[in-house]
């Protein structure tokens, strides 16, 4: 019984551990690499009028409602191929036609992020476009 609790405890302290490194795994091991705060602190370094965040701020909101549609339906359709793998026979023509769906909106979900990208640029004065410009080519020589 004491073994059973010890070992319980012991899997249940590897969880939350594991959760807390897992959340972001910089801050912990300086040689993986966080997104987490990067984008806030670029648009912070930006100097954007509150007109300029507000308009990101819908153009995020709009994005991620679409993504959000995305996933759901990407996960939909991960359920559907599994039980189709479950199955004693495929039938190949309705796993090609999900795996083409599937493709399909992965594709969709990229486009829309470019285009979020874009429609976020278009929104910065010149010399914010050039400040981004560099702090990007700074970004890519730290990661190269």
């Amino acid at each position: 019984m004491i073994k059973k609790f010890i070992w319980l405890s012991a899997c249940a302290l590897a969880l939350m551990i594991g959760q807390t490194s897992y959340a972001c795994p910089a801050e912990n091991n300086p040689a993986k690499h966080c997104h987490c705060n990067e984008i806030k602190s670029s648009m912070n370094q930006l100097n954007l009028t509150s007109e300029q965040k507000a308009k990101i701020k819908a153009i995020k909101a709009q994005t991620r409602a679409s993504s959000k549609i995305n996933r759901e339906q990407l996960k939909s359709l991960r359920q559907q191929i599994n039980t189709l793998a479950k199955a004693e026979k495929i039938d190949e023509a309705k796993l090609d036609n999900l795996i083409n769906q599937s493709s399909k909106i992965k594709s969709t979900q990229l486009k829309n992020h470019i285009m979020m990208r874009h429609q976020i640029h278009s929104l910065l004065t010149d010399k914010q476009k050039q400040q981004y410009q560099e702090m990007m080519k700074q970004r890519e020589q730290k990661h190269a």
